[in-house]
């Protein structure tokens, strides 16, 4: 804590989290309640810069499962150096508990395509 009364790392006050999730749902209507909160948890202030260009389900690209869609890993690879599944899988969060081998394979084929590209 810098002495402003914010979280260096996430952006806004440390009792704001529900403001933050609040402003995020409205902005994505379209996504599940547990998505919205998995995204504040895991980025604060920068979930709304993700979906900054997002106003529709299908804006939000490829659906690879548990709440991960194609805007977040293309913001993944090129903001946080992913390369791989179980970089962005357990990096920042735990998710690698919820994917199945297959949709791991599924997000290593898309992050390797983006990676080379």
């Amino acid at each position: 804590m810098d002495g402003s009364g914010l979280d260096a790392g996430g952006g806004f006050p440390l009792d704001g989290i529900e403001d933050l999730r609040i402003k995020l749902a409205e902005a994505l209507p379209f996504l599940p309640t547990k998505t919205v909160i998995r995204l504040v948890r895991q980025y604060g202030t920068e979930a709304m810069d993700i979906f900054k260009d997002c106003d529709t389900f299908e804006s939000l690209g490829s659906n690879f499962g548990n709440g991960v869609f194609q805007c977040e890993l293309d913001w993944a690879i090129a903001n946080e150096w992913v390369t791989h599944s179980e970089d962005f899988l357990w990096r920042r969060s735990k998710l690698g508990l919820r994917f199945s081998p297959a949709e791991k394979v599924k997000l290593d084929e898309y992050i390797l395509r983006q990676v080379e590209s």
